[in-house]
């Protein structure tokens, strides 16, 4: 899966960004506090949320952190994929 997205990152021009996981499901991505219900579930703030639902916001954060200043290329095709 890996290097099939740096494959097609390549063909658009899009940087890749690797960040590490570690603790990525079990901190709070935005600061609220963050409450394990079970192994899978968690309540950030009054919202109860899939523990892969915070991972993925957390890496997002950090790519996005490691990112900051950097020239981005954005795909012409991601622009009519929301149109």
């Amino acid at each position: 899966m890996q290097s099939f997205v740096e494959y097609k990152a390549l063909i658009e021009g899009i940087r890749v960004v690797y960040v590490d996981p570690r603790d990525t499901s079990r901190t709070s991505p935005n600061g609220k506090p963050l409450k394990f219900i079970n192994y899978r579930f968690a309540q950030l703030g009054d919202t109860v949320t899939s523990r892969d639902v915070v991972a993925s916001w957390n890496l997002a954060l950090r790519g996005l952190t490691q990112m900051r200043g950097s020239r981005v290329k954005w795909s012409p095709r991601a622009l009519a994929i929301k149109q």
